[in-house]
């Protein structure tokens, strides 16, 4: 069993999830078999309680006592074992989701031909969408497929004159946008510390969507928009001071993942900067690390990295 992917995934569970799992294993509605609950119980005990490495020979005395051994019939165990496993890990991000869980009854709903349930649940779909602070590009794809489900309805009903199509193409523009300028400046970042070249696709049509639009509105989008000009170098300063500007006063409008992302593309952008001679970043980059300190959005797990310590002292020393 040594270096099995299930021994390797069982090593790498937390005590809460080892929880959950024997009652998800429990349950018939994803798991009927008890060979495969006990050779859980096998793993965990001998991982977690006992310390030990389980062999395939153990787990087969232990399941199937009083058998002649079979290698193949623990080998499957270990596979229904695993895969039992995968679906609980693929489960959870799906059951801490509420919109997408919402979505996905509103099609059932639909399917089903109940309209009151459906219009319901639309409704309430909706009212999370107007809560949620943060419009980035996730925000605009649930919207997209909530406008989606609202068009398969209608047309169900043979409504058409009341159709959304315009609502569901302005979405998927806005989506495909935040996401774009988003990959953007990644790529630049990558390109200018690694020298490679990218092909930036259709970079120069969205920003021209944008202009066009007046999409700088909506934080998210204006974040990327001004973070990838002053990586681009076209009127860096001025589009350095909007970008600046978004993270100290609008950083609660992005998820936090988003928003230490984009302190880090714009302290790196302070750093470069400083390397060419420009001294006067060294207090722009301080005022992004205060603020980053401040918010905790530069910790991972509650720590203050060792790289991130050296480098913010080394501005301060400028």
């Amino acid at each position: 069993m040594e270096g099995s992917r299930l021994l390797t995934l069982v090593e790498s569970l937390n005590k809460k999830e080892v929880r959950e799992l024997r009652k998800f294993l429990r349950s018939p509605f994803f798991n009927q078999r008890a060979d495969v609950v006990e050779l859980f119980e096998f793993i965990t005990e001998r991982v977690f309680t006992l310390k030990m490495l389980p062999t395939k020979e153990q787990a087969f005395n232990t399941l199937y006592p009083g058998q002649d051994h079979d290698a193949q019939q623990v080998r499957y165990a270990m596979s229904w074992l695993l895969k039992a496993i995968e679906q609980y890990l693929a489960l959870l991000p799906w059951l801490a989701d509420e919109r997408q869980q919402k979505i996905e009854l509103a099609r059932a709903y639909r399917e089903k031909r109940l309209p009151k349930h459906f219009q319901q649940t639309m409704q309430q779909l909706r009212r999370q969408q107007e809560q949620q602070p943060i419009r980035n590009a996730e925000f605009f794809e649930y919207e997209y497929r909530i406008q989606l489900e609202q068009y398969a309805f209608t047309a169900s009903r043979k409504r058409l004159s009341e159709h959304n199509l315009q609502e569901i193409s302005d979405t998927v523009d806005l989506a495909f946008i935040a996401r774009k300028l988003r990959q953007t400046c990644f790529l630049l970042s990558h390109q200018a510390v690694y020298k490679r070249e990218y092909d930036f696709g259709l970079l120069e049509e969205a920003l021209q969507f944008v202009d066009r639009k007046g999409l700088l509105r909506i934080p998210t989008i204006a974040g990327y928009y001004h973070c990838y000009h002053a990586l681009r170098g076209v009127e860096p300063e001025h589009h350095f001071q909007h970008f600046k500007a978004i993270l100290l006063h609008q950083n609660h409008l992005f998820p936090a993942d988003e928003a230490r992302d984009l302190y880090l593309l714009a302290i790196n952008y302070c750093i470069r900067e400083l390397n060419a001679g420009r001294e006067a970043y060294a207090r722009e980059g301080l005022d992004l690390y205060k603020e980053g300190f401040r918010t905790e959005m530069l910790l991972q797990e509650g720590q203050l990295s060792r790289f991130t310590y050296r480098n913010a002292v080394a501005m301060a020393l400028k």
